[in-house]
């Protein structure tokens, strides 16, 4: 079998999950796919499906929101059948993927730790950046079909760390601007003056000029029915607070975004873009 027809899983297909699926098809891979909701399944078009198939697969890609639906998957017993090399997508704590590195370890298992950043459309254009932790080696293929640029970052946890700290910075970013968008509301300036300044001045920021990215994004969790606190505008930010305890590090910014940008970011969605 030629490398472009490697056996590939990819557990998980939410709003990232599934166009990576659909990227991995696309460039040739043989596809494995399970997600808890039969409809996401179906739109990946002649790939396998459930927990044994992608179990089946030499190689894995954990798209899930956290490591718990890895372990899930796994199952107490952590029975990895055919697998090989798990490519940890999933938003973690660093000590979390260092724990899951060391659980599969133990099975003959290797860990590729590889949160992306650039969103669905980037996933399924193949053009994410990559961050990795750990050696990639083994999911070289995989992370090419998916990256348009590739960070190697160090030992495994150096890229979930950096991962969390641009989720911090990106949503500390967007719920200053919903506050901004506010003040402006008041005074009478319309969110499209008030976005046409910034993009000229120091406010400057990438979740400015792709506001309605979040706006879409809060409406497909929103249809998904997908929990509150999983959402990354809460679950990562949240991450980042724990694996600064972690580091016994001050993490008061933090701490002060995970409680009020979430309501912030999804009332925009929720008013239509008028909040």
């Amino acid at each position: 079998m030629s490398e472009s027809r490697a056996r590939v899983g990819v557990l998980g297909l939410g709003a990232i999950g599934l166009p990576i699926a659909l990227r991995l098809a696309e460039a040739g891979f043989d596809l494995a796919v399970h997600d808890a909701d039969p409809d996401r399944v179906s739109r990946v078009a002649d790939a396998s499906s459930g927990a044994a198939a992608v179990l089946s697969c030499a190689t894995l890609c954990v798209v899930t929101p956290d490591e718990t639906g890895l372990l899930d998957l796994l199952g107490r017993d952590v029975e990895t059948g055919e697998v090989q090399t798990v490519v940890l997508i999933s938003t973690v704590v660093p000590q979390k993927a260092r724990e899951v590195a060391e659980v599969l370890s133990r099975r003959g298992v290797a860990l590729v730790e590889a949160p992306v950043s650039g969103g669905p459309e980037k996933a399924r254009a193949g053009e994410l950046t990559v961050l990795v932790g750990g050696d990639p080696a083994p999911a070289r293929a995989v992370i090419d079909a998916l990256a348009e640029t590739v960070h190697p970052l160090g030992e495994i946890g150096a890229a979930s760390a950096v991962k969390l700290a641009n989720q911090l910075v990106l949503f500390s970013a967007l719920g200053a601007l919903h506050e901004g968008l506010a003040l402006a509301a008041a005074h009478g300036v319309s969110e499209d003056a008030v976005l046409a300044v910034l993009r000229g001045s120091t406010g400057d920021t990438w979740a400015g000029r792709h506001l309605t990215f979040f706006d879409d994004l809060t409406r497909s969790y929103d249809d998904a029915r997908a929990d509150a606190a999983g959402r990354p505008w809460r679950k990562d930010l949240a991450e980042f607070v724990q694996a600064a305890r972690d580091a016994d590090i001050d993490a008061g910014i933090a701490a002060a975004v995970a409680g009020l940008a979430g309501d912030r970011i999804e009332a925009h969605a929720h008013d239509g873009g008028n909040a």
